[in-house]
């Protein structure tokens, strides 16, 4: 539901044109790593093994001191093995999907007529790889303690987020939409590429 707002907000703030085609391109990244980092492989992966952890923490508790259940936790071996490798992974993604940007955005939106602005916005958006990743490691980390209100609580604060930002700060720092000046005005790039073709084809047939 908030999902539709916020695309419904995007629509009636800025319109369709070339600005809102690239911020639209760009957002297929943070939208892809929501889905595979926050949900799919995450929980996947880390909710067996915090499980499995949480399982040996209340096994080994027995005829321990405290300080010793401290330092011998499974939870935080885990934790310490598995976290600061998962972080340097997804920054080293993200740096990559920032140097490959151009390459990105020519497989998302070929033909673009000016994609700088699409590859400017994909470079900001990349680092969301590494946020939602670790965003859906701590959510793994809660489901496997059987807390299950934070990670679905994820997408509302995401989406209520991007929806104030949009309405509080369009007029300062976004682009306020315009009426077309023309009846082709305000349309996507596919369309202009299509109208293009067509233009050239008849100056061929003419000559």
């Amino acid at each position: 539901m908030f999902g539709l707002v916020r695309d419904q907000t995007i629509a009636h703030l800025f319109g369709a044109g070339h600005d809102s085609d690239a911020f639209l391109i760009a957002w297929t990244v943070p939208e892809m790593a929501s889905t595979l980092l926050i949900e799919d492989a995450m929980a996947l992966l880390m909710v067996p093994a915090f499980s499995h952890a949480l399982a040996r923490r209340a096994a080994s508790r027995a005829g321990r001191t405290r300080k010793e259940a401290r330092s011998q936790d499974p939870v935080r071996l885990l934790v310490g093995a598995t976290l600061p490798r998962l972080a340097v992974f997804l920054a080293a993604v993200a740096s990559v999907l920032i140097v490959a940007a151009p390459l990105v955005v020519g497989v998302l939106a070929p033909g673009l007529p000016d994609p700088e602005l699409a590859v400017q916005c994909t470079r900001m958006t990349a680092l969301t790889v590494l946020t939602f990743g670790v965003a859906g490691y701590f959510s793994a980390a809660l489901r496997a303690h059987r807390s299950f209100l934070p990670p679905a609580a994820i997408y509302v604060s995401y989406n209520v987020g991007i929806i104030g930002t949009m309405v509080a700060l369009h007029a300062l720092w976004g682009c306020a939409r315009r009426p077309p000046e023309s009846p082709s005005a305000g349309r996507s790039w596919s369309s202009s590429n299509s109208r293009r073709s067509s233009g050239t084809w008849a100056s061929v047939r003419a000559a």
